[in-house]
């Protein structure tokens, strides 16, 4: 959206040649640094403004924009105009601080939960045995990196096991459920004979999970996983 600054810009041209002479366009302009804060830092948000004012100025003055003349630069209602423009300039830099704020903010916040996911689904040897193993992982979404899939193949003296699942929910809750259950998993896969001793133990380990929940927490916490 870099670009709306400019074609809103643009616009204001294209609007001028065809209105009134009682109709200056030229007041649209008191929104450029709003539109700017959209995607622009302070810095630009602030030389958005500095432009605006000098272009409602050449508007204004300019003989062939209308008609107009020199004189119309300090007309009163051009110097609302000016003013208007750099106060809502200053709110559009404002805005832009704290938008360029939350942003990293929450970049921060997502990078340390997929790492945390990368943690807990390691990547998996294109080779186990005698197993050839091809993974390949896409979100419903693509905003949506983080929550609770999970997948795992552990070689064992019972074979490979492999495991393909989805836990309820999404985000670092979804997330801290998932990394139960791959811990249940790879310790059960080595010690249990049968998938159905494997099952048992990942649904004891997620009881103890849920157990320590608050009650209505606990009750919507399940995953749904297929074993091989």
């Amino acid at each position: 959206m870099r670009w709306l600054p400019f074609l809103y810009v643009a616009g204001v041209l294209a609007l001028e040649p065809l209105t009134p002479v009682a109709w200056p366009v030229s007041f649209l302009l008191i929104a450029l640094p709003l539109v700017a804060a959209y995607a622009y830092g302070p810095v630009a948000v602030a030389a958005f403004t500095v432009f605006a004012i000098v272009f409602e100025g050449v508007l204004a003055g300019t003989p062939c924009c209308a008609g107009r003349s020199v004189g119309y630069l300090w007309d009163r209602h051009y110097v609302a105009n000016y003013v208007c423009t750099s106060l809502v300039g200053i709110l559009g830099t404002i805005l832009a601080v704290h938008r360029i704020r939350r942003e990293r903010t929450l970049a921060t916040v997502r990078s340390v939960a997929e790492t945390a996911q990368r943690v807990l689904l390691r990547p998996v040897p294109r080779r186990l045995g005698q197993v050839s193993v091809e993974t390949l992982y896409l979100s419903a979404a693509a905003e949506a990196r983080i929550g609770g899939d999970l997948y795992e193949a552990v070689p064992t003296a019972y074979g490979v096991r492999l495991l393909v699942g989805d836990v309820r929910g999404k985000g670092l809750v979804a997330v801290e459920t998932a990394a139960t259950i791959l811990g249940a998993f790879r310790e059960a896969a080595h010690d249990e004979p049968d998938l159905t001793g494997v099952a048992r133990r990942m649904e004891r380990s997620m009881s103890r999970h849920a157990a320590q929940l608050p009650g209505g927490e606990a009750a919507e916490r399940f995953v749904t996983a297929v074993f091989a």
